[in-house]
């Protein structure tokens, strides 16, 4: 049984993308803003030990809504 070349590449493009959305799912990750803060945080930053509420962002919709990386935990 012989696979057409226009069968191979199908599959191949379905493979590739079927591996690049599994690896963006992967590489999110999770870091914490405060609601009146600037910078996005590891979960264990000191600099969120005495804020009231602390949200949790994906590191890149903190980066899309203007955040940025704390210099003390460097997330």
């Amino acid at each position: 049984m012989k696979i057409k070349p226009k069968k191979t590449a199908i599959i191949l493009l379905l493979a590739l993308l079927i591996s690049a959305v599994l690896c963006a799912q992967v590489a999110t990750k999770t870091v914490y803003v405060t609601a009146s803060g600037t910078k996005y945080h590891t979960q264990d930053c000191p600099s969120l030990s005495k804020a009231k509420e602390v949200i949790p962002l994906d590191e890149k919709e903190a980066v899309e809504k203007g955040y940025k990386p704390c210099t003390r935990c460097k997330p």
